[in-house]
């Protein structure tokens, strides 16, 4: 297995630290096999070859099936701005550039209540998941504060996400 910052496996759930430089992106197989992806960005001291080590053992645990989720902490770029180049991936039929496939979003923060990934434009992390290229993803917007704490499940109308349903949650606020 090619050498990647820290790899730590309990029983049958295993987690990769990806050293981002500045930045963060950790990568976990549960123990039912599915893949989830916590952040994905770096703002300098990319380590690439680590990198590329990730995104391989990633293609290698999703084995041309999808990840679960991808959880995105806050809209810094340092946090989301590597994630198209972590889920690309070539047809070996084709040689097209395809991507991963992605059934849950999980974010905070909505651009407005009308599009819920402005803040995630840069390195076209927004359009990658909104317009299609890595599925339909369920997108679940997640905010918690002191004064109120909620999610909005975001539906896709007219090939982009424009609608919500909000459930507050009870017991949550920070």
């Amino acid at each position: 297995m090619p050498r990647m910052k820290k790899k730590q496996q309990f029983e049958d759930l295993e987690m990769i630290f990806v050293d981002m430089g500045q930045g963060d992106c950790c990568i976990v197989r549960c123990p039912d096999g599915k893949v989830i992806m916590i952040d994905c960005g770096s703002s300098g001291n990319l380590d690439t070859t680590e990198y590329e080590a990730a995104r391989q053992q990633l293609l290698a645990w999703t084995n041309g099936g999808g990840i679960y989720a991808i959880i995105f902490t806050h809209p810094d770029r340092d946090h989301y701005n590597m994630t198209e180049q972590m889920l690309r991936k070539i047809n070996p039929l084709t040689n097209k550039t395809e991507y991963i496939q992605v059934g849950h979003v999980i974010f905070s923060t909505a651009y407005s209540e009308k599009s819920p990934m402005g803040y995630y434009s840069q390195s076209g992390v927004r359009s990658l998941i909104c317009d299609g290229f890595v599925g339909s993803p369920q997108l679940y917007e997640i905010t918690m504060n002191d004064t109120d704490s909620f999610y909005r499940l975001w539906q896709k109308k007219n090939n982009d996400y424009q609608e919500y349903t909000e459930t507050k949650m009870t017991g949550f606020n920070v």
